[in-house]
């Protein structure tokens, strides 16, 4: 059964859901820890004042996170009905989840003074449930964001992948390998990541030791600088596995929405190991304003300084990852692009290159079974010994080897003597090249569709003798061949389709582009002439031509 294609970039249709899953799962974890983070930071006093506050907050923040994933569920579930009736019921969606969450929060973090309960109650409630109904509705924008970012269409979930699909089954049809058209971009590379990570944190540690070192003026917190350092590159390593690689289909302004609520978490991290390494586990003494800060005080009098002070590090490796990231995701798509068109240069190459004429074959064996039933066996074995020469020279040159002009003429020798043999006394052919072109190099079987129509068009519908003029000289430059048939005034006028001459065309502009040209056309004895100039290179004397095609003049 044949795979599926795939896309480079596109995510394969049947592991879409999961993939949607994922990235909703690190988008709600990411949206609630930047919830949980200005939470703190509003009520820093009240947290500061009582740190078992911070612990309640983590159930209130799990039980938003579910309610979300119910209110992006429920929005998806909407998706096909009228925007108006959408949004009526997603705003009443929003406003029973807000009231939920109102209780919940009001539950375990108010502290109720000696108000009446129902006073204290309700309007605490009610001003909760305004800020609540806020926050589910941002959620409720960033899943419609996703929703319309993520929309499959159904040619994929881009028409380019539509377009690369299509390249690949022709590739496939013409037997093509497809190297690139596979797979998808995995996100930045193992190598540069890891050269990214040892540079950024390097600098920053040589920075931060060089600021310490003019405070405390002592070289032994070298290690602590270490520790803390190494503390940022295991955090920020952690940011790309868990945040930045698993959503690298989503679009550049949400994943920079996640790299920064990524950021404020990540500074939260160092700033605490920063605490410990300096004031708790291995103390220096070193005070602040005159205060040591110890203890969960010390800690919430230093933390929104070395906040604001810190926070532009994780900002800037967050930003620098991206560029990274997208110049790599950039050079992937170059590389398919370069890829894709060679692959399609060599289908388009194969195709034009192998349309060997049936008729061709057919009145060749018919011609060799003839002279078997007469008893000419010698003259059917040299036939037959030729066209077994000139299909070996066919099949074992690829479409895209360029081969010396005395191996073509050997070749179309090969294939003339087959027709001489078949027309007798009607063909004749000549032979002008000019010394020192046996070693020009032309593309493969260039001549083969040129000698056909003469065959087909001017010797098979002549009473008389044909001559065929094989021609080659140089022209500054150029490369020019002439083939040039005598007609005669019997023949027939020509039906020729055009079809040999149009694919010679497109051979030499997918070779050479504007460098070379054919013209054809009647001349005044009543035949006609085909002329190809080329790019005129020659092959090295001391070496043999490339592929299989130097074994294909010999007659076996």
């Amino acid at each position: 059964m044949m795979s599926r294609p795939q896309s480079l970039f596109a995510p394969d249709p049947l592991t879409a859901p999961k993939i949607a899953s994922q990235h909703m799962t690190i988008v709600l974890a990411v949206f609630w820890a930047v919830v949980a983070f200005f939470t703190v930071v509003v009520s820093w006093a009240d947290y500061s004042a009582s740190p078992g506050r911070m612990i309640r907050l983590v159930p209130v923040t799990m039980a938003g996170g579910f309610l979300c994933f119910l209110l992006a569920d429920f929005i998806r579930r909407g998706q096909g009905e009228h925007w108006r009736r959408r949004a009526v019921t997603t705003g009443l969606a929003v406003g029973v989840v807000a009231l939920v969450y109102s209780v919940i929060n009001l539950m375990f973090l108010a502290e109720w003074t000696d108000e009446p309960l129902e006073y204290g109650m309700l309007g605490g409630v009610g001003r909760q449930w305004l800020v609540d109904v806020g926050i589910f509705t941002a959620w409720c924008g960033v899943v419609l964001l996703l929703d319309s970012r993520g929309k499959v269409t159904p040619m994929g979930p881009d028409r380019s992948a539509g377009r690369r699909s299509r390249l690949r089954q022709v590739l496939k049809s013409v037997g093509l390998p497809t190297p690139l058209t596979t797979g998808r971009f995995d996100g930045i590379k193992a190598s540069t990541l890891w050269r990214f990570q040892l540079s950024f944190w390097i600098a920053n540690l040589l920075f931060t030791f060089l600021s310490t070192s003019a405070v405390v003026e002592e070289l032994t917190n070298l290690w602590r600088n270490v520790v803390i350092e190494a503390g940022g590159l295991a955090v920020t390593y952690l940011i790309h596995v868990a945040v930045l690689r698993p959503t690298r289909q989503l679009e550049l302004p949400i994943r920079f929405g996640l790299a920064l609520g990524s950021s404020m978490l990540a500074t939260c991290f160092y700033i605490v190991a920063m605490w410990l390494l300096w004031f708790e586990v291995f103390p220096t003494g070193l005070t602040i304003n005159g205060i040591e800060p110890r203890g969960w005080s010390g800690l919430t009098g230093i933390a929104p300084r070395w906040f604001v002070f810190n926070m532009p590090t994780f900002i800037a490796w967050s930003a620098i990852y991206l560029v990274l990231e997208s110049f790599g995701r950039i050079r992937a798509q170059e590389r398919q692009i370069f890829d894709s068109a060679v692959l399609a240069q060599e289908a388009q190459l194969k195709m034009l290159r192998f349309q060997l004429n049936p008729h061709f074959l057919f009145n060749t064996i018919n011609a060799i079974s003839s002279l078997v039933i007469d008893n000419r066996n010698d003259e059917a074995e040299s036939m037959l010994g030729r066209l077994s020469g000139f299909l070996r020279f066919a099949l074992k040159t690829s479409p895209d080897d360029r081969v010396t002009l005395k191996e073509e003429l050997d070749a179309q020798t090969l294939y003339l003597g087959i027709e001489q043999a078949r027309f007798d006394s009607r063909l004749r052919v000549r032979h002008d090249i000019q010394p020192g072109l046996d070693r020009a190099i032309l593309p493969s079987l260039i001549l083969q569709p040129v000698l056909e129509n003469s065959v087909k068009y001017a010797v098979s519908r002549s009473r008389t003798c044909v001559t065929v003029d094989i021609r080659a000289r140089r022209s500054g430059d150029d490369l020019l061949l002439e083939i040039a048939d005598s007609g005669g005034p019997d023949m027939p006028q020509s039906e020729s389709t055009g079809v040999g001459l149009a694919n010679i065309r497109a051979r030499l502009d997918v070779l050479y582009g504007e460098r070379a040209r054919l013209d054809a056309g009647p001349v005044e004895t009543g035949g006609f002439m085909v002329s190809i100039r080329l790019p005129i290179e020659f092959a090295p004397e001391e070496e043999e031509p490339e592929g299989e095609a130097r074994h294909a003049h010999i007659d076996r």
